[in-house]
């Protein structure tokens, strides 16, 4: 059974979301991005996160819709027509009397009006939000590579961050980091590529970073298993990318291109036979474009 939250307990509860998002406790710090952003479906730009208020507010619409629709099989509708409505409209009746929890459903009826005379439509769509939904997408590395494509990581050319220099702390070039030279025109970037490349086949634009994001959002979207692990190709490279960053800056670890080109491959390889595909042409593709072991009947892809 749904009831109204009160304001101030939303707002908490929706703070208390926003620092574990970003901090990871409940530690004060700033967002990245804004909750209503992050709210959105995916498919609008977000992480696809329930907005608290929106949700109450629609189980609380629930009700009053089957008031509306006059569901009188319901024991709680039927009451409400003998003891609360009698003789008025739900459309009529004042939103001024009885207890305070019917009158604040009686005021969502105006919200519900319109789907009364009009068929809801799509709000705005963003074409990249292909690259964050497939089978092998893990959480972390979707919420680094969101971040990477709204341009929302700290990276060094932020005001707020200014502190830590704005030199490129992967390549040797002393050129500013952004996003844009981090994915993946620094020299670093791209030999991670080129090695990854050199063990498992894919085509790759070499464009800057929101042209990348433009290219692989049309060519690897689908359901298609190839393509759902070349997007998760490009959330593990900019996730190892970004945490290659942050150890360099704050742990003062370095690895090689080499290394991390490798943990990418790895951690795809492993995604891929955790999931346990189907046996199917497609499967064994994926299989041999990774150049995972295949073994039907004993064969084996080499």
């Amino acid at each position: 059974m749904a009831f109204i939250l009160l304001k101030h307990v939303i707002k908490e509860i929706e703070k208390r979301l926003r620092t574990f998002l970003w901090k990871g406790n409940t530690a004060v710090g700033y967002a990245k991005v804004s909750w209503q952003q992050v709210c959105r479906p995916i498919s609008e730009g977000g992480l696809g996160i329930r907005n608290i208020q929106a949700l109450n507010k629609g189980l609380m619409s629930r009700h009053l819709w089957r008031i509306i629709m006059a569901n009188r099989s319901s024991i709680w509708v039927d009451w409400i027509f003998h003891y609360r409505l009698r003789d008025y409209s739900i459309w009529t009746i004042s939103d001024r009397s009885g207890t305070w929890g019917w009158r604040k459903l009686i005021r969502l009826r105006d919200s519900l009006r319109p789907f009364l005379h009009y068929q809801v439509g799509t709000g705005p769509k963003v074409g990249w939000s292909s690259l964050l939904v497939g089978t092998f997408k893990v959480p972390r590395y979707r919420f680094i590579l969101w971040l990477a494509i709204l341009g929302r990581s700290s990276t060094l050319d932020k005001p707020w961050v200014h502190q830590l220099g704005t030199a490129c702390v992967l390549c040797q070039d002393a050129l500013p980091e952004s996003h844009e030279h981090l994915f993946f025109t620094c020299s670093f970037a791209t030999e991670c590529l080129h090695t990854i490349r050199r063990e498992v086949f894919f085509h790759w634009p070499y464009y800057h970073w929101p042209a990348v994001i433009h290219w692989a959002s049309v060519r690897w979207r689908g359901k298609h298993v190839v393509n759902a692990s070349f997007r998760a190709l490009l959330a593990l490279l900019v996730y190892h990318l970004w945490q290659e960053r942050n150890r360099r800056i704050f742990q003062h670890i370095t690895r090689s291109p080499v290394d991390i080109a490798r943990t990418v491959v790895s951690d795809i390889r492993d995604l891929i036979i955790c999931k346990h595909l189907p046996r199917s042409v497609s499967t064994r593709g994926l299989y041999r474009l990774w150049r995972i072991p295949w073994h039907v009947e004993g064969d084996a892809v080499t």
